[in-house]
């Protein structure tokens, strides 16, 4: 007893019970005596209940529905009149509920399910509990009745409830054998926490009526055995109170239920901020609660109200359930919009989405900024009939494999086996949910959740080790068999459309024998019977080829043509039957091919074929037998002997091309990721891919000083191959290589040859070769995921610069970049290139989000998109400072393409306004401006970034030029704003000429045909008649000086560029339409001088001079 309390006045039972009415009513808890007159109204279970505890000992009626503290939370100071001298639960305490079951000696007894000793009707000892399904029935016959119908209950026809164990359970394990299994790791994080094991404590409401502990007792135990405990909104007991029965530091969730009354739940956030939650789990399934007929029918006896939401449950006309009556103050406007506001709320605490039932939500949770999301379905208990939560992870990995990378994805509903948690983590989930199993273990306190968590533990240990797995890190989608359930997974496409399931026997398969259907036969089979006739095709044209022109010869000299090919009773049908007899082979003579398509001699159409059309071209190519419907066949060139290209043809000296071949290897490659360029030598080169020895030529003549005249040739000689190649049918990934040299240097050619290239490499497949890469790691697979994603990189280049629409959309091939990294393949270069697939695909988002400029302002809603599109740049630049080599450029090169999305990304607030700029998008101004700032600063003070200019692509000199053409308008149009001064943008342009000035690059280079414009962007800067500006006619006047000593000045004439064209249009750094646009509302034209610069160099195949 406390100092406190022996100061305390004393009462008999006697002098209680003078306190038992409505008007003066007092009663005792803890043997503390409190007035609670003034609350019998306001008491949500209703007066009648307290009116019958008036003037007695009410502590067993308490404590069975509250947490010890809430009186004293609750009630005022003053209420608390003092202590009562005799507690004798006989002095008037009224018991709530029922005694403890007497539990004689165990004897054993038949249990479904349960192998389990179990006590004549009574509960078994915690040892004889060996698995979750043994708590369950425990838990039945210990849980007073309607404790058990509140926990055990789910919605409806429990068809949800019962599918997460069954579909689990349908999903096989593919074991290894002859490992090492003798130690078995499963330490993993969740959110950056350290856990023993991925698995976590699921929340669930009101865990003190299983036990009198708690949540304190899964919180003892949770802690004790290394994993996370998630509080629930409805606890019994205070927050604080849960985490204080733990060591300081240890990490806790909390899930939340939002409130209504939004006040109320940024008073609960604020609690767990200061308190030290780690992460907040905000439930979204549940905007009303299911319709849990047990809990409903089940009778309750007095109210249950929640320590930390104030939810509380109490009899009304639709029946008693817990569930729904706690649930009533739970806000049902909450939408993706409100996580603004709770981002702000939460502070440093991460933010995880529970209950998303989709993979396009996961998609958008992504995309507002989530940390993690919670696959769930609440166990089944609110809407019956949706799918199983393993189903639902499944889709996140067919459909959007990246987000599993790019969030911590979790899944709870049905896990009761370490084998069940095994599989959800082979199918991506970082961890796996626990919650029935814990409340049904509290029958035991502290010692049953921590024996339950034993179980877990030793249950997945098991069998990892009986799968050939000793760490976390070596799961992988192989160690599961989901073939019994696939046909179960979402596609994206119409849910009327069955998937087939075909064995070896193809079609039709069983499923659609069994109900009398045709089988449409799927694309990947498609694929397969392609690729299985891909050779004979190849062997066959051949052939062809090879006999006519043997006829051809023998028509020439003489002699009588050539008898049928026999190979043509194959051709045109493959029967078991005796050969067709011979036909012969119509080879169009030479020069005929110009007049019509070249066509195959195919199997004949054959109307009795069981299978219906399925790929429209492939009911065309069936008809016509045109070669062109084919897809393109993608081979590596074969050496030849001879090399017959425009070096050997003379128009390019040997030793200039040997130079020219040296510097792209050894300097310019390593800046597109060393994928450029695999030979050692000019001469393997020119045998194995002339158009690949064009290229790199090409470029490192468009670098190399000393060959202006040179560029002008190889330049020629590459749009020469690249025009032959439109039309051909081979590709192979030394011509997908060369596309993307071009596409990523030359300017001029980059969104044409990006185009095509892109389109033949899915013509190719090499769009799917990123999976294959990660799964198979065959060379060829590597190098081809290589070629894509600098593809992808071009792609998002190319789309931001035009502020056009990407040609890749929502590309999901190269968003496993960790896996691809993790891989044993995976090299340094391969870190640069995975960090500008991931930033592309943030700048992807950016561009998507504000869409085609209309000369509308952005609306004032996007300041929260634009902060979480600046925190996950952030949050890129942070991990990749770390993983990026350093010194040196590629980790500077990484930080100046974080500033230059950023000034992207906050450029758009201009976007329609004029000044004074609107205030609530002053902050975000200032930001872009400073991104400006820091990037001309960055590239005119870091040595590092000043030789780095020489080798970087097109893509980054053109946003060079944006941010030097922002720097200018912004100085000139809102200059009311005090943003930047003309002063400021006219010198910081005028140092980066200078620079520009003193690179050793050649005449063609994108940083030498800047010069000019940036010297007359800076001259003309100030709009006045001091520098010749005459803004109402749009022209610019330049001064003059005549011989008298007078100062004229003299009308320009406007021009084409400042820099060159790029695929015959200006470039699009000094186009209003760029980026920002229409943002300032003037032509640049007064810019342009029709002197300026000279015009791209044209070349005829012969021409070996510049023209």
């Amino acid at each position: 007893m406390t100092a406190e309390s022996t100061q305390m006045k004393k009462f008999t039972l006697n002098d209680l019970q003078k306190h038992s009415t409505r008007g003066d009513c007092w009663i005792v808890v803890h043997q503390k005596v409190w007035d609670i007159t003034s609350f019998i109204d306001e008491h949500p279970g209703g007066p009648a209940v307290i009116l019958k505890y008036a003037g007695k000992n009410a502590t067993s009626l308490y404590d069975a529905v509250h947490a010890p503290d809430i009186i004293t939370e609750e009630l005022p100071k003053d209420k608390l009149m003092g202590l009562l001298e005799d507690v004798s639960p006989a002095d008037g305490d009224i018991q709530a509920t029922p005694k403890p079951k007497q539990v004689p000696k165990p004897v054993l007894t038949a249990v479904e399910d349960s192998s389990v000793v179990e006590e004549d009707d009574g509960i078994p000892p915690l040892s004889g509990i060996l698995s979750c399904k043994d708590f369950e029935i425990a838990a039945s016959k210990a849980l007073t009745p309607k404790t058990w119908a509140f926990y055990s209950s789910a919605a409806t026809d429990l068809v949800t409830h019962r599918q997460n164990k069954e579909v689990t359970r349908r999903i096989m394990l593919r074991p290894r054998i002859l490992r090492n299994v003798s130690n078995v790791d499963m330490k993993t994080t969740i959110l950056g926490n350290p856990v023993s094991a991925p698995f976590f404590i699921s929340p669930a409401a009101m865990a003190r009526l299983a036990h009198p502990d708690g949540e304190l007792a899964l919180s003892r135990a949770s802690s004790n055995q290394g994993i996370i405990q998630t509080i629930s909104s409805n606890a019994s007991f205070p927050m604080r109170t849960i985490m204080g029965v733990a060591p300081p530091e240890y990490p806790f969730f909390f899930q939340l239920y939002v409130n209504s009354e939004r006040k109320k739940t940024e008073e609960i956030l604020k609690t767990a901020r200061n308190l030290g939650i780690k992460a907040i789990l905000v439930t979204v399934d549940a905007p009303v609660p299911g319709k849990r007929e047990a809990d409903e029918r089940a009778a309750q006896e007095g109210t249950v109200r929640s320590a930390i939401s104030g939810g509380e449950s109490s009899k009304d006309k639709k029946g008693s359930g817990f569930g729904r009556l706690m649930a009533q103050y739970i806000d049902k406007s909450l939408n993706w919009d409100d996580l603004a506001w709770l981002r702000r709320m939460c502070g440093d605490m991460k933010i995880v989405l529970k209950g998303v039932q989709t993979a396009d939500d996961v998609k958008i949770a992504a995309e507002y900024g989530c940390d993690a999301v919670v696959l769930s379905n609440h166990g089944g208990r609110s809407l019956d009939g949706s799918q199983p939560s393993i189903l639902v992870l499944m889709e996140v990995r067919r459909r959007y494999p990246h987000l599993l990378e790019k969030l911590e994805v979790y899944v709870d509903g049905g896990f009761e086996r370490g084998s069940d948690i095994l599989k959800a983590l082979a199918l991506g989930a970082k961890a796996v949910g626990i919650g029935r199993p814990y409340m049904y273990s509290l029958v035991y306190g502290q010692e049953g959740a921590e024996h339950l968590t034993e179980i877990l533990k030793d249950e997945l240990e098991t069998s990892m080790r009986l799968a050939g797995l000793s760490s976390l890190n070596e799961i992988t989608p192989r160690l599961v068999n989901t073939r019994d359930v696939d046909h179960l997974v979402d596609t994206g496409e119409d849910s009327s459309i069955i998937k087939c399931l075909m064995s070896d026997a193809g079609p039709p398969c069983q499923r659609c024998h069994e109900k009398k259907l045709d089988c449409v036969v799927s694309k990947n089979l498609q694929s397969i019977i392609d690729e299985k006739t891909q050779l004979s095709e190849a062997v066959l044209s051949d052939l062809e080829y090879l006999y006519a022109a043997v006829g051809e010869m023998r028509e020439a000299i003489g002699m009588p043509g050539l008898l049928p090919m026999q190979i043509t009773q194959f051709q045109d049908g493959r029967t078991s039957g005796p050969a067709a007899p011979a036909q012969s082979l119509a080879i169009p003579p030479a020069g005929n091919e110009a007049i019509g398509p070249s066509c195959d001699n195919s199997p004949k159409l054959s109307p009795n074929d069981s299978d219906l059309p399925h790929i429209p071209i492939h009911s065309l190519y069936t008809l016509t037998k045109m070669r062109a419907l084919r897809s393109p066949d993608s081979q590596e060139t074969r050496q030849t002997d001879a090399i017959n290209d425009f070096i050997s043809h003379g128009k390019l000296a040997l030793n200039d091309a040997e130079r020219l071949f040296t510097y792209y290897r050894d300097t310019l490659d390593g800046f597109m990721y060393s994928i450029g360029c695999r030979y050692q030598s000019l001469d393997e080169l020119r045998r194995k891919s002339p158009i690949l020895s064009a290229a790199t030529l090409t470029v490192a003549a468009m670098h190399d000083p000393s060959a202006n005249e040179q560029y002008g040739v190889c330049r020629a000689e590459l749009r020469k191959l690249v025009e032959r190649s439109m039309l051909g049918r081979q590709a192979d990934k030394d011509y997908f290589r060369a596309l993307s040299i071009a596409a990523y240097w030359l300017s001029d050619l980059s969104w044409t040859l990006s185009g095509h290239a892109i389109r033949r490499a899915t013509e190719c497949n090499i769009h799917n070769s990123f999976s294959q890469a990660v799964q198979e790691q065959s060379q060829d697979a590597v190098d081809c995921a290589r070629i894509w994603s600098i593809l992808y990189i071009c792609d998002q280049h190319l789309a931001t610069l035009y502020s056009r629409p990407a040609i890749i959309q929502d590309d999901g091939s190269t968003q496993n970049w960790e896996g691809f990294l993790n891989a044993p393949f995976a090299t340094k270069e391969d870190e640069r290139l995975m960090s500008q697939v991931e930033l592309m695909g943030i700048t992807q988002n950016i561009r998507q989000l504000f869409g085609p400029d209309n000369g509308q302002p952005i609306p004032k809603m996007y300041l929260n998109q634009i902060s979480h599109y600046n925190r996950q740049l952030g949050q890129w630049i942070a991990k990749w400072n770390v993983r990026l080599p350093a010194p040196g450029f590629p980790r500077k090169g990484a930080q100046l393409h974080m500033h230059f999305v950023q000034l992207y990304l906050y450029s758009h607030v201009f976007r329609g306004q004029s000044s004074p700029l609107p205030s609530y998008f002053f902050d975000a101004a200032c930001v872009a401006v400073a991104a400006a700032s820091t990037i001309m600063e960055f590239l005119l003070t870091d040595p590092d970034l000043c030789a780095g200019i020489v080798g970087m692509p097109s893509y980054l000199l053109s946003m060079i030029a944006f941010t030097a053409m922002f720097a200018v308008k912004v100085a000139h149009k809102f200059k009311d704003d005090n943003l930047l001064t003309i002063e400021q943008a006219q010198t910081q342009i005028l140092r980066l000429v200078t620079l520009f000035r003193s690179l050793n690059v050649g005449k063609w280079h994108l940083a030498n045909l800047m010069v000019e414009g940036l010297e007359k962007l800076a001259k003309f800067v100030e709009p006045t008649m001091e520098n010749g500006f005459h803004p109402h006619d749009g022209t610019a006047a330049f001064p003059m000086h005549t011989a008298d000593g007078m100062t004229v000045f003299a009308q320009t004439m406007p021009f084409n560029h400042v820099m060159p064209k790029v695929d015959g249009i200006p470039c699009p750094a000094l186009d209003t339409t760029f980026g920002l646009s229409p943002i300032f509302g003037f032509d640049p034209s007064w810019l342009e001088d029709g002197t300026l610069g000279e015009p791209m160099p044209t070349h005829d195949d012969d021409s070996q001079h510049i023209a």
